[in-house]
């Protein structure tokens, strides 16, 4: 499974990245983003990788920052989208593990294509939560991966003895 992945053209990626220029100028750099953790269940592993868009530090707290560029109206967003959101905490979840933090933050970044306005949502976490959310998320997948890996068996078995109706 791979999260993060974003489907943006060249040219919107460019515009993404011009529009958080402006804040991104007080971020410590810290060059590791690209995360991977594997989970092993009794019947089959699971891999989740991707890349945060940032992570900086503000104050001694460390961020997890989740840059969308969109073209809708940000200022009418009244919290990120669940999947995006989920999508930092992932991250937060592996780096916050890695680094023996605590706890740790999680920005999600909106800017508008078009205008290049920009709005952000903030969320700490514990290293606690982040770890009871993940596994609970990696638990429901768990069982829909199983119901797929079941039925494949399942519809593979079936057609084992079936002959193909015509002759090469």
């Amino acid at each position: 499974m791979t999260i993060g992945e974003d489907l943006l053209t060249e040219k919107q990626c460019r515009r993404a990245a011009d529009c958080t220029e402006k804040y991104r100028a007080g971020w410590e750099a810290i060059t590791e983003r690209r995360f991977l953790l594997n989970t092993e269940y009794e019947d089959v592993g699971i891999q989740v990788e991707g890349r945060a868009d940032g992570i900086f530090t503000e104050d001694g707290q460390c961020w997890i920052d989740e840059i969308k560029g969109v073209y809708a109206d940000v200022s009418q967003l009244e919290k990120p989208v669940e999947v995006h959101r989920a999508q930092a905490m992932c991250y937060a979840w592996i780096y916050a593990q890695k680094q023996k933090s605590e706890k740790i933050g999680v920005q999600m970044t909106y800017g508008n294509l078009d205008t290049e306005e920009l709005k952000f949502f903030r969320e700490e976490y514990t290293l606690e939560e982040l770890g009871l959310w993940y596994q609970k998320l990696l638990d429901r997948y768990h069982k829909w991966i199983a119901y797929q890996l079941a039925w494949k068996k399942e519809r593979n078995a079936s057609m084992s003895d079936l002959e193909f109706p015509f002759e090469y």
